[in-house]
């Protein structure tokens, strides 16, 4: 199946593209396209891979329901475009960050020593297939109103993956 995404991800998914369950997938995504509003746009599908190619990922952020609302949805877990408001889980992401590692808002973007941050109970149970020897895995509430004072806030997921980056010779995220 020929799939539009960046280069070094094509490369590194490319038996995945071909397995039957990726063209099932596929149809299935097309499927609910056609008969829903869908978000996001199917342009920005694999937009994250797009942005950042597979030699350059650091941090990987599981999160469920990362969007609050109709048109939030960009391609990015958490983000939205510059015209849509700030909607609560990623404003409290913010809010960690700053209490965290200092500065103001992140607008940031985003191989052997990986970071994953799962936020909340269905990003946690996809984690338990890392391999937590090889790569520092995070796990805390998600950042909703709802829980990230029970956990979220105080986490400090941004600070441990940077310390992280640093002892394996990585240079550190610019969260800010």
């Amino acid at each position: 199946m020929e799939v539009q995404i960046e280069p070094s991800w094509k490369q590194k998914l490319a038996a995945e593209f071909e397995k039957p369950y990726f063209a099932e997938l596929t149809a299935f995504v097309k499927k609910e396209y056609a008969g829903d509003r869908i978000y996001p746009p199917p342009k920005n599908i694999f937009r994250a891979f797009d942005l950042c190619p597979f030699e350059n990922v650091k941090v990987v952020i599981l999160g469920q329901d990362p969007y609050h609302g109709a048109r939030q949805a960009n391609g990015l877990a958490f983000a939205v475009d510059e015209h849509v408001p700030i909607p609560p889980s990623l404003n409290n992401i913010f809010k960690e960050i700053q209490n965290d590692v200092g500065g103001d808002r992140a607008l940031s973007d985003c191989r052997e020593h990986l970071v994953f941050m799962l936020w909340g109970n269905y990003a946690k149970q996809k984690g338990a297939h890392i391999d937590r020897n090889k790569h520092l895995v995070l796990e805390a509430p998600h950042p909703s109103p709802f829980s990230a004072a029970n956990g979220f806030f105080g986490c400090k997921h941004f600070s441990k993956a940077n310390e992280y980056l640093v002892a394996h010779g990585k240079t550190p995220i610019d969260w800010l």
